[in-house]
């Protein structure tokens, strides 16, 4: 998931962005940013997720990209297209496995009893994608909501009017995506109130949907279920807290707190909802029928509950994208913020300049006022010149490591210049000796992320530089999206429940 400025292409806002925010929030008592940010941005590329838990198997995007199922293979699920390639995004249905190339095409595979796994031909690439039950919902770069396969009780039906979506959730019988105004909209079967948002729900950022409830986290960090809950899958713990990330399945619901502790409640008697006590921090989770998986710091897979088909049984030395442990996992996790945040924060600002002349790296090599900083930088064994892009660092080698990872995101150039805030006025001073005729001019700089002496850093914006929107997926994500339902025919909500 991403967010974009509106009528600027250029500039987005990401899962990380909006998990820092929701986590400084928690921890300076603010919680009302969303009523001033929400309302000036643009929704446009998607989130995506790197794990995902269907009725007895899991998928994950591994280090590479590739994409690893294991578990239950009965109809297929877990039989990855030898072709397939890289992979941005997975969902898990019951008994079926789509995934988002890195092109954007959308690839699903495994049952394909009510055409869950017809992919339209005329799809176009896509940038989300969730798996219910019996049906597939996408999300098009253009952020049109697209869903096929079983459409009883109107699961699959659209709302005509329904406009650019920026997340979608596929349960067993229904099916909610949050608006780009942040108005969760749900449709298809409400026997349980599954689809009956509340009137003052206010704009959200994430939902995760279970077989017959639904959860939403809300600006604020809140989290609100509403639906069936005979087993205590809507019942929030009272001292939750704000959280960052959400997933459900049938009958269990899981949080990561805005600490990454991973709390989990509703049905529990596989242990799905026993998290390990020495878990420690998470940064993302998805539910299956039974079984719970998330995403460590680290971009470790630890999966627990029902392990009958081998569904908890993470491939030796299987690790996550590296998008989370860097973009996500480097975000400030409970009581370490509150001794961190002090007046010895870092900030990083994005400087850059309309053209490049070899005069720009003349100056600012021969500057006296940067020599400390190149030198630091020299004795740890970096560049003040970044290879192959050109782009120029300025600011403690503690910094940089910091703000490196976050750096790779991006599509460098000789005109970037990385500066820490303290050293932003000797640049634009050293950028002033320049003579104009040369082109070389300051344009205006971007506050891009702090960091502070422990090599922490909380990202607050992200330019990706004339990168196709569909390659802008990452596999982090604030909150997952796609639950995967395990009881679907509804022959009568009583028969459902009684196959449950």
């Amino acid at each position: 998931m991403a967010l974009r400025l509106l009528d600027d292409s250029n500039h987005y806002v990401t899962p990380q962005d909006v998990y820092n925010l929701l986590l400084l929030g928690h921890h300076v008592g603010r919680t009302d940013w969303a009523k001033d940010v929400l309302p000036f941005l643009g929704w446009r590329v998607l989130r995506a997720r790197a794990v995902a838990a269907g009725e007895l198997a899991t998928c994950a995007i591994s280090e590479a990209g590739q994409l690893v199922c294991f578990g239950n293979n009965e109809y297929g699920q877990c039989d990855v297209p030898p072709d397939l390639g890289p992979v941005v995004a997975v969902a898990a249905g019951a008994r079926h496995t789509c995934a988002v190339k890195a092109s954007g095409e959308l690839v699903c595979f495994g049952h394909n009893g009510r055409g869950q796994c017809d992919v339209p031909p005329d799809l176009a690439p896509v940038v989300a994608v969730a798996a219910g039950r019996y049906h597939t919902c996408a999300v098009k770069v253009s952020g049109e909501l697209v869903c096929f396969g079983n459409n009883d009780c109107g699961r699959c039906d659209v709302p005509p009017d329904l406009g650019p979506v920026v997340a979608v959730a596929a349960g067993g019988h229904h099916t909610c995506a949050v608006k780009a105004s942040g108005e969760l909209v749900c449709f298809g079967y409400n026997g349980d109130g599954q689809c009956d948002v509340p009137p003052d729900l206010a704009p959200v950022v994430a939902v995760a949907t279970g077989n017959f409830h639904t959860c939403a986290v809300k600006a604020s960090g809140e989290l609100v279920c509403f639906g069936y809950n005979d087993d205590g899958q809507c019942d929030v713990p009272p001292d939750l807290g704000p959280v960052v990330a959400v997933a459900a399945d049938g009958h269990h619901t899981c949080a990561v707190k805005a600490s990454g502790e991973l709390v989990c409640f509703g049905y529990n008697d596989d242990g799905q909802c026993d998290v390990p006590p020495d878990l420690g921090p998470v940064v993302a989770v998805a539910a299956g029928r039974a079984h719970t998986c998330a995403v460590k710091t680290s971009g470790e897979l630890v999966c627990f509950g029902n392990n009958h088909y081998g569904q908890c049984d993470v491939p030796p030395g299987f690790k996550e994208a590296s998008w989370i442990e860097h973009n996500i996992g480097s975000g400030w996790h409970g009581n370490d913020l509150q001794s961190q945040v002090h007046a010895g924060l870092t900030r990083i600002v994005h400087m850059q300049v309309s053209a490049v002349h070899e005069k720009l790296n003349e100056v600012l090599e021969l500057s006296t006022a940067l020599q400390p900083c190149r030198q630091a930088l020299q004795e740890e064994g970096l560049d003040w010149r970044l290879q192959p892009s050109g782009a120029k660092i300025f600011m403690e080698p503690v910094c940089f490591r910091a703000i490196c990872s976050h750096l790779s995101t991006m599509r460098l150039r000789p005109c970037d210049i990385f500066v820490a805030h303290n050293l932003e006025e000797e640049v634009r001073q050293v950028l002033r000796q320049i003579p104009r005729s040369l082109g070389v001019i300051s344009r205006s700089p971007r506050s891009i992320a702090f960091a502070d002496s422990d090599g922490e850093v909380v990202p607050v914006s992200r330019s990706f530089l004339n990168i196709p929107a569909v390659t802008l997926l990452n596999p982090s994500s604030v909150s997952q999206s796609t639950t995967e339902a395990y009881r679907c025919e509804l022959e009568s909500d009583a028969a459902v429940r009684v196959q449950a």
